[in-house]
C-alpha cells in the first residue's frame, strides 16, 4: 500500500493573534464520503467553541470567487 502526505487544513489569522484566535479562518479539505469539498469556519464564542463554517463545492468556487472579487473593490472600510 502506498501512502502520501496531503495538507488538508490552513489557518489564516492576524500576525499578532494566536492561532485559535476569534478572528482565525480555517480553512480545511473535507469529505463525508460523497467527494471533497472546501469548508471555511471561523470561532463565535472561543469559549464555547462554536463556529460558523460555510461549505463551497469544488464546481461552485469560481463563480463565487468571482462574485467576492467583483464586489470586494465596492466595500467601504470604516463607514
Amino acid at each position: 500500500m502506498e501512502y502520501e502526505a496531503k495538507i488538508t487544513e490552513y489557518t489564516v489569522k492576524p500576525v499578532e493573534e494566536q492561532t485559535f484566535s476569534i478572528n482565525a479562518t480555517i480553512i480545511r479539505i473535507a469529505d463525508e464520503g460523497g467527494g471533497e469539498f472546501i469548508t471555511l469556519s471561523q470561532e463565535t464564542d472561543i469559549g464555547e467553541q462554536r463556529e460558523n463554517v460555510i461549505a463551497v463545492e469544488k464546481e461552485d468556487w469560481e463563480l463565487i470567487k468571482g462574485v467576492v472579487d467583483a464586489m470586494m473593490p465596492t466595500v467601504e472600510v470604516g463607514k
